[in-house]
């Protein structure tokens, strides 16, 4: 289990961050190699390939900003613009402000922002061998996880190892259980994987398909 640093206000230097940290924990799982294990967590970071409705996320850290000013004990731990805005281009606040109120300033946020979101430590699990699993299981479908009561990304995983990925019975992104809605239960919605067989008993999964994943 992880969380990498969030650090979005620093842009590719909190990309890199994550960078060590991922390197870090792959050479630490080194000595699992071979034997089914599971790294699951906040990332903090998008996979490649993957949407990202930044538009919809500015919308609700707007939002969290305008509640935050009349009761700012209330939002303790909600995202916010000086959260999220290197300090720089804070002065482009009010700017950001206004965006969520323009469906073409929306469409061309939306655009800028998926081709600036860093998405580098989750490639370098991908090139360690590590299997999305969610991403097998849900190609097409966005998953995303975070903020839990607006998602509009995923960077909440459970990456398997090889071994263990060719058990992978399903993956899903949980929006309320036993009666509690995932906002209530934290700012992240929950990812859930289950796992049926034995490991090495039968081959569940075609090898392509765990490949295609990896992409």
């Amino acid at each position: 289990m992880t969380h990498l640093s969030a650090a979005f206000n620093k842009g590719w230097a909190g990309d890199a961050i994550r960078r060590r940290e991922v390197r870090e924990l792959i050479r630490i799982m080194a000595a699992k190699r071979g034997t089914p294990h599971l790294i699951m967590g906040d990332f903090n970071s998008l996979a490649p390939g993957d949407a990202f409705q930044a538009s919809a996320l500015l919308r609700h850290i707007v939002q969290v900003d305008r509640r935050r000013q009349q009761n700012p004990a209330a939002l303790v731990g909600q995202p916010h613009l000086d959260f999220v805005v290197p300090r720089p281009l804070r002065f482009l606040n009010p700017l950001l402000r206004a965006i969520p109120d323009s469906r073409l300033l929306c469409t061309l946020f939306d655009w800028a922002a998926s081709l600036y979101a860093p998405r580098g430590c989750i490639s370098l699990l991908r090139s360690a061998g590590y299997v999305d699993c969610f991403r097998l299981k849900n190609p097409h479908s966005d998953g995303f996880s975070c903020p839990s009561d607006a998602p509009a990304g995923r960077i909440d995983y459970i990456f398997a190892s090889p071994e263990l990925a060719q058990c992978l019975s399903t993956c899903t992104i949980l929006a309320e259980g036993e009666g509690v809605r995932g906002e209530e239960a934290s700012d992240h919605l929950p990812v859930v994987a289950e796992f049926g067989g034995m490991v090495g008993e039968k081959t569940v999964l075609k090898n392509e398909d765990v490949e295609e994943a990896r992409i």
